[in-house]
């Protein structure tokens, strides 16, 4: 998943976020199977890849990948020693340094959730893209139906086989779809997180998750900005305002992976 916001490192404490990125697993991060559907998608375009974010996982899907990210140390923390093939820039997701339709495929890992503004991110998206240009991203969706916090806090007293990354989503989730528009603090998240569960060596007791996993919670604390969690329907709705041809692809393999779309987006 990306980190990028506008102003992203003027938010106080977040851009620590790259000192715990290698600890997050999927659903916080793509699995094999999530690179295996977009590296399918972009079967056959043998053209530069522009990427949303510096997740490491992706710039596997090519030889040729230009990252744009707002985080110099999320830069330089998960991009590969730069080249001419290989590199990244530091730039405003809705101001792309690319000309318009001059790109065939976009990509991202949970990108769509984590500007405020989707509809402008969509717009800017379909700019850049050439005719036939298709957009690929993990996108994360709350369910069509809401569970309260109560629920989740049921399913870990009965063992939820699922891991704390998921249940951070889990929570995020079930507090955006209070909101009209489905966005969150991120540091709300922390705060019912620790109403929630105030006993962490409980949580650890019941669970048997590494009190590392869960710390990782803590970053949340002072993040200065917000993420938006829309059901997939919500999603469709506003992709196919943008763009012609949309298609949804589950992924497998790891806990909340039914919320986790493959979305792909052709101009």
């Amino acid at each position: 998943m990306s980190v990028f916001m506008n102003n992203f490192e003027s938010k106080a404490g977040w851009p620590d976020f790259a000192d715990i990125y290698s600890h997050l697993r999927s659903p916080l991060r793509p699995c094999e199977n999530d690179v295996a559907i977009m590296r399918n998608a972009i079967s056959g375009r043998d053209s530069d890849i522009l990427l949303l974010g510096t997740t490491p996982e992706l710039f596997a899907l090519s030889s040729k990948v230009i990252a744009v990210e707002g985080s110099m140390r999320m830069i330089n923390e998960n991009v590969p020693a730069s080249n001419e093939s290989r590199r990244a820039v530091r730039a405003n997701w809705l101001a792309l340094p690319a000309r318009t339709a001059s790109i065939d495929v976009v990509v991202g890992d949970g990108s769509l959730n984590s500007v405020g503004d989707m509809p402008a991110l969509l717009k800017e998206i379909e700019r850049i893209l050439q005719p036939g240009g298709i957009g690929v991203f993990r996108a994360f969706c709350s369910p069509e139906s809401s569970e309260s916090l109560d629920t989740i806090w049921d399913d870990i007293q009965r063992c939820w086989s699922g891991n704390f990354h998921a249940l951070k989503w889990r929570v995020a989730m079930s507090l955006a779809a209070e909101e009209t528009d489905w966005q969150v603090p991120v540091r709300n998240i922390w705060t019912a997180f620790n109403n929630l569960f105030p006993d962490r060596q409980a949580l650890q007791s019941t669970t048997g998750w590494s009190s590392t996993d869960i710390k990782t919670i803590d970053y949340y604390e002072h993040a200065g900005h917000s993420l938006t969690f829309p059901p997939a329907s919500r999603f469709h709705h506003m992709i196919s305002r943008v763009f012609p041809s949309i298609q949804f692809i589950m992924p497998t393999g790891y806990p909340l992976a039914e919320r986790c779309p493959t979305i792909i987006m052709t101009k």
